[in-house]
């Protein structure tokens, strides 16, 4: 029995400090907003004042809400373990804010952390910088972060910490140990061995005593978890009465040490249409009435057809829209298959996969004309992630922006076509 939700209380927001809206965020998405101390008894959102972001704090027991000043930019809040702090990032910091004076003060910097921290009763907060790129820690007096691993380059959410008899850890969320992209599962990462295992699958998983708590299809499942064996018991329990907003990124919900839980409700739907904008006239057209989650397109250059990627049970596909008989269909039976692009002539359309093993991308180029799928073999280092930015006029060169498989900066590199061969050649560009 997890004994969660068994009461349900709803608070008004002032107008004073409306909350923000996907709009007021980084790129328009809707991060997380909410935070609730360790012992439930004082919650934080993110609220927009005179056209910026802040956050507003309101103790649960009193009915009112003081706007925190100094917070300007902040999104993603999180408490300290003895919630006299609350920390938040911006685009370019971590900050946090002493609730009994006031008192802000700068961590670190960092670069576009945007998958939120955790702050743990080590006296560290544990992060993701470059939009989850690398996993950090920094003291929570401040300093010059350092890694916590190398093994994850896609971090999508940092949630909890979390102390036992055996050690301590950090629950996240991410495709996994050395993948890029793919399905994403819940890990927890062992902070003395280093080593990390997958849990659960699910979204923002939070802990309260021997139960872990996550977000499917936007409903809070509670689970029985042994820390000691990192296993589930048990069956997985769906908390009724809450419909919790989310996203691919994140969940509105944030939980206690004591069991009070703080979420927003309303439904929710992850999936889009593809539609077109006259730019002349505003006017917005739908390409398709059917709704699915899509990801990158590229448009064909006579305009006729849009290669785009579908994602159906966090498989990526690319599939074909003819703008004619408004109908998706897929050219090929693999799966895994991400950022299409179209050469020059309209005959061919190039895409990356890391279908023969999620930790390593490769280049392909599909033949419509022949109906043929051929793998582009490059040489040198192979790839951690590797993007399609475009192609040159004579069809003769990709841009592509990738990480090479031993990790470290992000580069562009050139792939030239030559006398039927390919050949890769990189050129170092540091990420922004």
């Amino acid at each position: 029995e997890s004994g969660l939700g068994r009461i349900h209380l709803t608070l008004s927001i002032p107008k004073e400090y409306p909350m923000a809206k996907p709009m007021d965020m980084p790129f328009g998405a809707p991060w997380r907003k909410l935070a609730i101390s360790p012992d439930g008894k004082n919650m934080v959102y993110v609220c927009v004042f005179n056209g910026e972001r802040h956050l507003s704090l309101r103790s649960i027991s009193e009915n009112s809400f003081k706007l925190l000043k100094d917070s300007n930019g902040a999104f993603l809040p999180f408490f300290s373990p003895d919630g006299k702090w609350v920390g938040f990032v911006t685009e370019n910091k971590l900050k946090k804010i002493e609730l009994s004076s006031g008192l802000l003060k700068v961590i670190c910097d960092a670069k576009n952390p945007y998958v939120g921290a955790a702050w743990g009763s080590d006296g560290m907060i544990y992060y993701g910088d470059s939009e989850g790129s690398f996993f950090h820690k920094v003291s929570e007096n401040g300093g010059e972060p350092t890694v916590v691993t190398d093994k994850i380059t896609t971090l999508i959410e940092v949630t909890d910490f979390i102390s036992t008899s055996s050690g301590s850890g950090v629950l996240f969320r991410s495709p996994g140990p050395n993948v890029s992209r793919g399905p994403l599962s819940i890990y927890y990462i062992d902070l003395n061995s280093g080593e990390i295992t997958r849990m659960a699958g699910g979204q923002t998983p939070s802990v309260y005593k021997e139960y872990l708590a996550t977000i499917e299809d936007g409903q809070i499942r509670i689970r029985k978890v042994n820390f000691d064996t990192l296993k589930l018991t048990g069956e997985a329990k769906t908390l009724t009465g809450s419909k919790i907003r989310y996203a691919v990124h994140s969940s509105q919900y944030t939980l206690s040490d004591n069991n009070v839980m703080m979420f927003l409700s309303g439904v929710s739907n992850i999936k889009y249409q593809l539609s077109v904008l006259d730019p002349q006239t505003n006017d917005v057209q739908p390409l398709l009435d059917r709704r699915e989650l899509f990801g990158q397109y590229s448009i064909s250059p006579d305009g006729g057809k849009v290669a785009v990627e579908v994602v159906n049970n966090q498989i990526y596909d690319i599939q074909i829209l003819d703008l004619m008989r408004s109908r998706l269909s897929s050219f090929t039976n693999s799966e895994h298959n991400y950022t299409p692009f179209w050469s020059p002539d309209g005959r061919k359309i190039y895409y990356t996969s890391n279908r023969e093993n999620l930790a390593v991308f490769e280049l392909y180029e599909y033949d419509f004309n022949q109906r043929k799928e051929e793998k582009i073999e490059l040489e040198g280092a192979q790839t951690r992630w590797i993007n399609i930015s475009d192609v040159s006029e004579d069809g003769q060169q990709l841009l592509c922006f990738g990480q090479p498989q031993a990790g470290g900066n992000w580069g562009v590199v050139f792939v030239f076509f030559f006398e039927g061969k390919k050949k890769k050649k990189k050129k170092k560009k540091k990420k922004k």
